[in-house]
């Protein structure tokens, strides 16, 4: 494995700095974030440092962890070690004549990057906040719970109810316009047929449905996520080619008690395993949100602490 420092250099706007890998290199013509492989004995930030000096004549001077991506190519398997940077010393300047340019969130998507970028792209657009609905008694309820959801920045909120398909079109299709108005993602749960109804809605699959599919469900440009409680489900997920995993449960949960918990490290373990962002699920809320980044989740994701009446 092939220790490589990845660096995300992302401007006060929000743009970030890409540059293309030119023709005597593995996908020549693709975009790539700036990095390089670890010299012996470099610590992952040294190493981030060297080669944004040698690449870019800058040096990183805020920057935070976002993710790990192991990746196996049929000549060489690679660990990317991606560090988000805000701030820097120097103005990019591409020392090894590549070219060199900043793009909008938004652009990424349509890029040609190398496989393992892919994760790196997700981890960039999606948010850390993922809410899963609970109880409600009516629509009305459900919009205003949902609008609670987004006010404490819930980035996507996934429909979980227990209604027959008319019942639960109808009220994604209410909570949809609200969803959409804050800049959010909704998903449908397990509702595969339906999501072909409702383009605009993503799709969550449940650990139990990932057996019975052969592909994505999907288009690439839809959102599609997954709940995994083992190394064997976060496999069979990432090979249908899901965005995003949900691991739980990461603590004991009220409503799972005799489910083991994996605990923070153990959880840690498996999400330094995975191509994709991970969301902590189970026992954790918004107050864990710090140690789950700390962990190399993206987020959290849960009912509890987003399930709150809008105010």
């Amino acid at each position: 494995m092939i220790d490589v420092a990845v660096a995300v250099i992302q401007g006060a706007d929000g743009q970030v700095l890409l540059t293309q890998r030119q023709g005597n290199q593995d996908f020549a013509g693709s975009w790539e974030f700036p990095g390089g492989k670890f010299e012996s004995g470099e610590s992952v930030q040294a190493a981030l440092s060297r080669e944004l000096q040698e690449e870019l004549a800058i040096t990183p001077i805020e920057s935070a962890h976002l993710i790990t991506i192991p990746w196996h190519y049929a000549h060489k398997s690679v660990s990317l070690h991606v560090w988000r940077v805000t701030r820097w010393r120097g103005e990019p300047a591409a020392q090894e004549k590549q070219p060199m340019r900043w793009f909008s969130l938004s652009e990424l998507s349509g890029l040609f990057f190398p496989p393992a970028n892919k994760g790196i792209v997700l981890a960039l657009t999606l948010p850390q906040a993922y809410s899963i609905t609970g109880a409600f008694i009516d629509t009305d309820e459900l919009v205003s719970r949902v609008k609670g959801a987004l006010s404490l920045g819930a980035g996507i909120i996934q429909l979980r109810a227990k209604l027959a398909e008319a019942e639960y079109l109808a009220a994604a299709q209410v909570i949809f316009p609200v969803i959409h108005a804050a800049g959010a993602q909704l998903l449908l749960n397990a509702r595969v047929d339906m999501q072909k109804q409702f383009p605009q809605a993503g799709l969550h699959v449940s650990s139990d449905k990932l057996w019975g599919l052969c592909e994505r469900p999907v288009p690439k440009d839809v959102l599609f996520t997954a709940s995994v409680h083992n190394l064997e489900q976060m496999e069979q997920a990432q090979l249908l080619g899901v965005d995003a995993l949900l691991l739980s449960p990461v603590l004991a949960t009220q409503s799972h008690p005799d489910e083991p918990a994996l605990g923070w490290e153990k959880a840690a373990e498996w999400v330094a395993q995975a191509t994709v962002p991970v969301y902590a699920l189970g026992g954790v809320g918004l107050p864990e949100l710090s140690q789950a980044l700390s962990c190399g989740f993206q987020g959290v994701a849960g009912i509890g602490s987003f399930w709150k009446l809008s105010v």
